[in-house]
């Protein structure tokens, strides 16, 4: 199932689809780093990062989900979320993290349960 989250930068609204196996290769082509290291030494520059990162990953996930060609670069994502207030990358990272905890009992049945949230 997929596992979405939508965010506003630069006046764009826009969802991304965080629950794709294909968002761990397009974060990792974007930013050249693995995002499961990059969780384990978070600081507040990578925090920049992986905003930059997960947002661009979820948007093409997104877009290649539903055949759609991507409108908005790479550079425009990276830039708007440079630019953006700095809480970005923090709270995008607490809804990453939200949508991918398991149940404390384990994930019900093997299913990944089925969020969205907005900011």
């Amino acid at each position: 199932m997929s596992k979405k989250i939508n965010v506003s930068l630069d006046g764009k609204e826009l969802t991304l689809n965080v629950g794709i196996g294909g968002f761990y290769v397009i974060y990792k082509e974007a930013t050249g780093k693995d995002l499961l290291t990059t969780m384990q030494g978070m600081d507040a520059s990578l925090l920049v990062e992986f905003g930059q990162g997960a947002t661009y990953a979820g948007y093409v996930c997104e877009c290649t989900m539903n055949d759609v060609k991507p409108t908005i670069t790479k550079e425009q994502i990276f830039k708007w979320v440079f630019c953006a207030e700095s809480n970005y990358g923090a709270d995008l990272l607490n809804k990453f993290n939200e949508l991918n905890k398991t149940e404390e009992t384990g994930e019900m049945n093997g299913q990944l349960k089925e969020l969205e949230l907005t900011n």
